[in-house]
Parts: structure tokens; C-alpha cells; sequence
């Protein structure tokens, strides 16, 4: 008897429980453990790995953008542009056209840095009051800047990483150290399909081979969206024409000046509006992995919007007091940076190791649950998979016992002694078969029964031969005598 708590067995209440390798000789769960295990390993491997480069570290970008205007060695003439007005002041007739004075400025005067912000001044308002003992005189005056689409904005990055592990250093790129091209087209998904101003600046630049179907390399492209190059590079330095710019956006020639372009009713060259200029660094590609750093530039128009600053106020003394401020409206400019510097790291290739892992489990845990709940053997899978050991007091009594005792108890109930005593003892016990206690007595009965068996074969195989040798001496007997009858005769 085993160790007892009253009256019940202590070893049915304190179990453990152990996962048992249960091998089950079925194709259709060996096929759909297998496919799901080649889905798993195309995941991690082909996806996560290869395309997504989830064994690369990608930091966080921070942006220091610093901007610049120029204005162009010659400007065109008042009486080239349509906003203008050819005289000071402008008659009735003009400013019922909409037509300002227009202002030849230089870059400085024409534009307001702030920090990762650059506004293009188009267009100037002055307010002038007059101050004494009577009622105060105001009056404005409303300005152009006279040929703003031919200026030139340089754009000059500072790029660092904001993230890093302790292993790991900042990173510092200049914008000069790398290389990109200009989105022509729309950035944002859902805003409708390029324009004909976005694809003739595509036409123009592909034929001088500025305009490509990629970002980095590529081959020459006619239609938007397609990636051009700066119009002029100094020192790694981007310049642009700010008519570029615009174009790029889908504002063609004229379109500052046609009402409900960017706001409805509105003006853009007299109230101004904003653009987010994104650059994205790419330095991972799908497919094809960590490739040498280079940037996208991305224009999106904020439409809708409209942009104003005041960008000085002045009190002047004398014998007229007078307070002068000037509001300038113009185009925003909103630098923010997007991508990553990527690089390999043990710990993220671990990380995607140890997630493919969690998905082998799951999926191993998903076809027991099918094979015990939901397959037509779903109880016969239950019974191979689930398995409760004998009581572990029966098998040490039976391991007490001889090896060639316990193989003749197990070739007798079993018809066979292949395997190990521990095996012998399993399957007994496994049985509620219990032979611990028989004496060796019961033991020899085993025995002797096989011996027994033995010698009644051996006995019946003697026997046998004696019936024949007796029935051959009878058949040699009648021949001889039929032999004697024939000579007598």
C-alpha cells in the first residue's frame, strides 16, 4: 500500500502535471501543423526580417532647418507681371484688378526665419497713424513683391538622432552630405490625381534629365508624380526657384492670383498660405535592405489656410507724432523631418527570434485545440495527447522485482517482451496490472506454465514420430507377405 491520507491515496490528490510529447500518426494534422510552420517561418523571415528590416534599430529624426532667400540678379518688369500696377499710386481700374504696387526687395527683406519656419513675403501691409491733439490719421498702403516666383530658396539641413540606446551614438548628418529630389505631385494619399501644371513641370525636366521615376536612381519620367532634382546645387546645397516650389504643389502660373485656390473667396498672393515641406530620410528599402542615406522632399498644402506676421512696428517723433506697422503675408514654410538613420542591432533580430517563437506556440496550441474539439477523432486525439501515469508507488514495487519476472508477467498478458523493464512496468501499471505482490511462487507459475507448454510440444512432437516409424514397420510387413504369396504360387 502506498502513502495514505485517511482513507484516500495521498498520490491521487499532490499530481504534477507535464507536457508529454504525444507523436500521432496522422497526415492531416502533420500537413496542417506543417503549413502553418512554413507560414510562420515566411513571416518572420521574408516579412519582418527581409521586408519590414525588423533586425534594424530605428531612431527617432530631430531637424534643424536653415533656410535663406535670394532674390534674382534681374528682376522682370512691372509691366511683364499681371499684379502689378505700372504706376504709383495705382488708378481705380487696376485696383479694381487686383493689382498692387509691386516692390523690387532683396532675399532678407522678402522673407522672416524663425525656428524651422521660413515665411517668402508676397505681399506687404502698412498701416500708418498719425497722432496729435485731434483725431488720429490712419492710412494703409498695400505692396507686392515684385517678381517673388523668381526667387530662389536654398535649404539647408541639420539632422540628428533623438533616441538612442546607451550602446549607441548620435548620429549628425548635413544636409549637404546627402543626396534627393523633390516629390512633384501630391504627398497625401486621397487629395486626387496630379494636375497638368505637375505633369508639364515632369515634361520639362525629363527632358533634361532631372525628372525620374525614383527617388535614388531610376530612369527618366514624363508624367507626375515623379522626383526631380534641386534647379541648383551649391556646395551639396539645394536651391530652388520658388515658381518651382509652387508648381510642384499644383500652383501653375497665375493661380496666387485667382480667387478660392487655396481659401474660398481668397486670394494666395494677397493673404498668404502654409505648406508643411517635409523630408523623409530613407535608409532602409524593402527588399533590398540598408542602403547609403538619402531624402525625399514633400510639399503639402494646407488648404484652406491663410498666413500673416507683424513683422515691425516703428514710432517716429516730431512735430507730428506718427506709429507705423507693417504686417506681412506671405507663404509658410513648415520644415519637419521624417524617417530614420537605421542599423543593425543583436537585440532586434533577438527580439523578432523570440516573437517567432511566441507564434510557433500559438500555433501549436491552435491544433491541439482543433485535433481535441473540433477534428471527427477529436476524442481519440484527446486520449493520445492526454495522458495519466499509474500510481508511482505500484511501479516502484514492480521495480523491485526481477527484470526477466517482469518481462514473463508482460509476455503474458501482453503476447510480447519488446522493450525496456521500465517500459514492462509502464504498460502493467498503466494496466492496474499487479504483480508486486504475487509471491515467486506465482512467479514460477509463469515460468513453469511456459515450460509446461514447452514439454506437452515436446511430448506431442515424440509421439507423433513414434506413430510414424509404428505405421511405416506395418506397411514394409504387408509387402514382404504379398511378395511370399506370388512365389508360392
Amino acid at each position: 500500500m502506498g502513502a495514505q491520507l485517511g482513507r484516500v491515496d495521498i498520490n491521487e490528490i499532490f499530481t504534477y502535471r507535464a507536457p508529454v510529447v504525444a507523436v500521432i500518426k496522422d497526415y492531416r494534422l502533420g500537413l496542417l501543423n506543417l503549413c502553418l510552420m512554413l507560414l510562420i517561418a515566411v513571416y518572420i523571415l521574408v516579412y519582418r526580417l527581409w521586408v519590414l528590416g525588423g533586425y534594424l534599430h530605428k531612431p527617432n529624426l530631430a531637424m534643424e532647418m536653415r533656410a535663406t532667400l535670394r532674390a534674382p540678379d534681374q528682376l522682370l518688369p512691372k509691366e511683364q507681371l499681371p499684379y502689378c500696377c505700372w504706376s504709383f499710386p495705382c488708378n481705380a481700374t487696376e485696383l479694381a484688378a487686383h493689382k498692387q504696387w509691386c516692390l523690387p526687395l532683396l532675399g532678407e527683406e522678402a522673407s522672416i526665419e524663425q525656428a524651422n519656419r521660413f515665411t517668402v513675403v508676397t505681399h506687404k501691409k502698412i498701416k500708418q497713424r498719425q497722432l496729435g491733439l485731434q483725431l488720429s490719421k490712419v492710412t494703409k498702403e498695400h505692396h507686392f513683391v515684385l517678381d517673388i516666383e523668381h526667387f530662389t530658396m536654398k535649404v539647408a539641413p541639420t539632422i540628428f538622432t533623438t533616441n538612442v540606446n546607451e550602446q549607441d551614438q548620435h548620429t549628425i548628418l548635413q544636409g549637404r552630405s546627402l543626396h534627393g529630389r523633390l516629390l512633384v505631385g501630391n504627398a497625401v494619399e486621397g487629395s486626387g490625381p496630379p494636375n497638368e501644371t505637375q505633369h508639364e513641370l515632369c515634361r520639362e525636366r525629363s527632358k533634361e534629365h532631372k525628372a525620374f521615376d525614383r527617388a535614388r536612381g531610376g530612369v527618366p519620367k514624363e508624367t507626375a508624380p515623379c522626383y526631380i532634382d534641386a534647379d541648383i546645387k551649391i556646395a551639396g546645397d539645394d536651391i530652388f526657384l520658388i515658381k518651382t516650389l509652387l508648381r510642384a504643389m499644383g500652383l501653375g502660373e497665375g493661380m496666387l492670383d485667382k480667387p478660392g485656390v487655396v481659401r474660398n473667396g481668397e486670394r494666395a498672393r494677397a493673404h498668404g498660405f502654409q505648406v508643411i515641406f517635409e523630408m523623409d530620410i530613407v535608409s532602409f528599402e524593402p527588399w533590398r535592405g540598408l542602403v547609403e542615406p538619402y531624402y525625399v522632399l514633400r510639399e503639402i498644402l494646407i488648404y484652406g489656410s491663410s498666413h500673416s506676421i507683424e513683422a515691425a512696428v516703428s514710432q517716429e517723433a516730431g512735430s507730428q507724432a506718427s506709429r507705423r506697422a507693417v504686417e506681412d503675408y506671405g507663404i509658410l514654410f513648415v520644415f519637419r523631418v521624417s524617417g530614420t538613420l537605421a542599423h543593425f542591432t543583436t537585440f532586434g533580430l533577438l527580439e523578432e527570434l523570440s516573437a517567432s517563437f511566441a507564434l510557433l506556440a500559438a500555433s501549436a496550441a491552435l491544433i491541439k485545440f482543433l485535433a481535441i474539439y473540433v477534428f471527427p477523432l477529436a476524442n481519440v486525439y484527446h486520449r493520445a495527447i492526454h495522458r495519466i501515469s499509474p500510481n508511482m508507488d505500484t511501479v516502484q514495487r514492480l521495480l523491485r522485482r526481477k527484470e526477466h519476472k517482469v518481462k514473463a508477467a508482460h509476455r503474458k498478458f501482453f503476447h510480447h517482451d519488446q522493450g525496456s523493464k521500465e517500459d514492462f512496468v509502464l504498460r502493467l501499471s498503466s494496466s492496474h496490472i499487479d504483480i508486486s505482490s504475487d509471491s515467486d511462487d506465482s512467479d514460477s507459475e509463469f515460468e513453469s506454465a511456459d515450460s509446461s507448454k514447452e514439454g506437452s510440444r515436446a511430448s506431442k512432437s515424440s509421439k507423433e514420430l513414434r506413430e510414424n516409424s509404428r505405421s511405416s514397420r506395418e506397411s514394409r510387413g504387408k509387402r514382404t507377405k504379398v511378395v511370399h504369396g506370388n512365389v508360392h504360387t
